[in-house]
């Protein structure tokens, strides 16, 4: 899986979850939702158990905000801790490239 498939994939996840709301879907104020804004149905794990995963060779916390502009923004948080804000996928590939290159440098990963 390359990472063109993972970001098609987050797509996928947030249409089917409605969240976040792409910026060209109608919007409404009154009692009928929008279309395509829903709420998942359950609650597949819990932050916690999700939490408890790590990654193979690397793990980072992604939150997508918002989709504007045809692209996600919102906050990176690296292995660190350390946050950072993207404001397209094209910046958020850019801080996993550095994050992994950083820890690359360091000989806490094997590439």
């Amino acid at each position: 899986m390359n990472i063109g498939e993972v970001l098609l994939i987050g797509e996928k996840i947030f249409n089917e979850a409605g969240f976040p709301m792409a910026f060209q879907e109608k919007r409404t104020f009154v009692k009928n939702k929008a279309e395509g804004m829903r709420k998942p149905r359950e609650m597949v794990m819990a932050d916690q158990e999700l939490r408890s995963f790590r990654g193979r060779i690397y793990t980072a916390d992604i939150i997508v905000t918002t989709r504007r502009r045809c692209g996600w923004q919102g906050i990176f948080l690296d292995g660190n801790g350390q946050q950072e804000r993207f404001g397209s996928e094209m910046e958020l590939l850019g801080m996993l490239q550095k994050a992994l290159k950083s820890r690359n440098e360091s000989g806490n990963l094997l590439v």
